[in-house]
């Protein structure tokens, strides 16, 4: 599944391929998606049962 987001700034219409295909508010996409590095163990893949 493709996912983009378009974000309506002051300077225009910014678009932007969304690998994670989910939707955010603010701070604007770029800043949402650098900021996922604060969570290098999430994914989002279903997890394996480990018991």
């Amino acid at each position: 599944d493709a996912c983009i987001v378009v974000e309506s700034m002051v300077d225009g219409l910014h678009v932007y391929d969304n690998p994670v295909g989910v939707m955010t508010n603010n701070p604007p996409f770029p800043s949402q998606m650098f900021a996922l590095n604060n969570y290098p163990g999430v994914s989002r893949k279903q997890p394996e049962a480990s018991f």
